[in-house]
């Protein structure tokens, strides 16, 4: 039963799990999913939250990251920056750091 069960979320999951830019979280995911070993179902529901939670923060920490590299982005073209240096400056005060606060 907690073989189909993990096969059953790791079904439900996998869609989101795509989505994650890290291998390294999905992987980590898997393999929390994989070393599931509980005898009732209370503790098998107890892990598979834990699973779902950790994959609610990778996805928020994607959607941060991507919405960094978006105002960053932005910021770029309005400036129209092709040096590196003037690139890096870009990021520093593109203004990322009060979007994601706001998050």
């Amino acid at each position: 039963a907690v073989c189909m069960t993990k096969s059953l979320v790791l079904s439900i999951l996998e869609p989101r799990m795509s989505f994650l830019g890290l291998d390294l979280w999905r992987d980590e995911l898997i393999s929390c999913l994989e070393r599931v070993q509980v005898a009732d179902a209370t503790s098998l529901a107890t892990e598979v939250e834990t699973v779902c939670q950790n994959l609610a923060m990778y996805e928020w920490m994607e959607g941060v990251s991507l919405l960094e590299s978006a105002v960053w982005k932005m910021k770029v073209e309005e400036e129209k920056a092709t040096r590196k240096d003037t690139r890096e400056s870009c990021r520093v005060n593109c203004g990322g750091s009060i979007v994601l606060a706001n998050v």
